[in-house]
């Protein structure tokens, strides 16, 4: 861990391959996806329900939905962007309650999968440093078979997927910039640091999270898992910055050490009157500074993941990732409570809840099931 955040540990080449890499990558996922998009014309496993409730809102038809709205809204807005751009071959059905091409209803999902493998390899590079690790974890998404299947049709767990690591990265961008903050007055670098510029890219960072975080659960509830998981990447964070401050601690009495030892050596004394921080009896024996851990080792902690997100302060955790997913949730469901106006919030909130508990499986519920 000891090159997370570390800028030194991956200086930035003079050819630019990394950023052409992500261009072949999402090619490469974008062939895979969007080939053959128009085969299988009819509606495959979910999509009889997410292509018809997708279809309700065009046609403004009031009616209930298992899950939160916005992958029905995104697959709505698919479907008038292809009729009035004319996207795809004009092959379609009438399944979904009136005639929508197959296009019309896939192929965001198919760009949104082909976005994934993209998220995913930047996200690798923020945390490990690493551009060759990167590109090679975002072609091992590009090629899993589930992604693939999920971004050829109008499933919904594409979009669940790409907004919840699109929260990862955020936050891990917000923990990068007060990393950077914090190297650059380490190394004591002569240009100044503009406190606006820092505090506005972090907190626009926490709040693209915080957003992200929102639009996963507003795809199905269980995208809560990612906020979770964010919640708990932090808490380790702030208990891992408490155990690393006594290794801190430690190689500052050790940087003090060693000045205090230079001192002696050469004027054949042993004050502290310069340093204030360290108070010595007067028989205190020097350690065997050979053998004692070096200051660079002990200052690792610095330079790892946790140790930033442990720097995130708990009242921006609150406003960013509880708050604001709250609010933005809420927000998200006002089209929706617009087509189906004898509901209330809470009360479709208190359905969807009733559904899933009570929600059979097999064919009577999945057509494509298998006994």
């Amino acid at each position: 861990m000891t090159a997370f955040f570390d800028d030194s540990v991956s200086p930035k080449p003079r050819f630019p391959w990394y950023p052409l890499g992500l261009v072949v990558l999402f090619l490469f996922a974008a062939g895979l996806r969007f080939w053959g998009l128009e085969r299988f014309n009819t509606l495959v496993f979910d999509e009889v329900y997410y292509t018809k409730f997708a279809n309700n809102y065009l046609t403004q038809t009031a009616f209930f939905d298992g899950h939160p709205p916005l992958s029905k809204y995104i697959i709505a807005a698919s479907i008038w962007l292809a009729e009035q751009w004319h996207l795809g071959p004009n092959i379609g059905n009438e399944l979904a309650g009136t005639f929508r091409t197959t296009w019309s209803y896939r192929w965001s999902a198919a760009l949104t999968g082909s976005f994934i493998p993209i998220v995913v390899a930047e996200l690798v590079r923020q945390v490990s440093q690493n551009r060759r690790f990167a590109l090679i974890a975002g072609s091992f998404v590009a090629l899993d078979g589930l992604f693939l299947v999920e971004s050829r049709y109008a499933l919904n767990n594409v979009y669940l997927v790409i907004f919840g690591l699109l929260g990862q990265l955020g936050l891990v961008l917000a923990a990068r910039t007060l990393a950077q903050r914090a190297q650059r007055l380490a190394r004591s670098v002569t240009t100044p640091i503009s406190p606006i510029g820092w505090r506005l890219r972090f907190w626009l960072w926490m709040i693209g999270s915080g957003v992200s975080f929102a639009a996963a659960a507003s795809i199905k509830w269980n995208g809560l898992w990612f906020l979770l998981g964010a919640y708990g990447c932090l808490a380790i964070g702030w208990l891992y910055r408490l155990v690393a401050q006594r290794n801190l601690q430690a190689a500052q009495r050790l940087r003090l050490l060693r000045k205090m030892q230079t001192a002696r050596q050469a004027e054949g004394t042993s004050t502290t009157e310069n340093i204030p921080d360290l108070q010595l009896s007067p028989n205190f024996q020097f350690p065997n500074l050979e053998t004692a851990p070096t200051i660079a080792k002990r200052l690792k902690f610095q330079r790892s993941l946790f140790w930033h997100l442990g720097q995130i302060h708990p009242i921006a955790v609150i406003l960013c990732l509880g708050i604001l997913p709250c609010l933005v949730y809420a927000l998200i469901w006002i089209p929706h409570l617009q087509l189906n106006s004898n509901e209330t919030f809470w009360g479709l909130q208190q359905q969807i809840l009733s559904y899933h508990q009570n929600v059979k499986s097999g064919k009577a519920v999945h057509p494509y099931c298998s006994d």
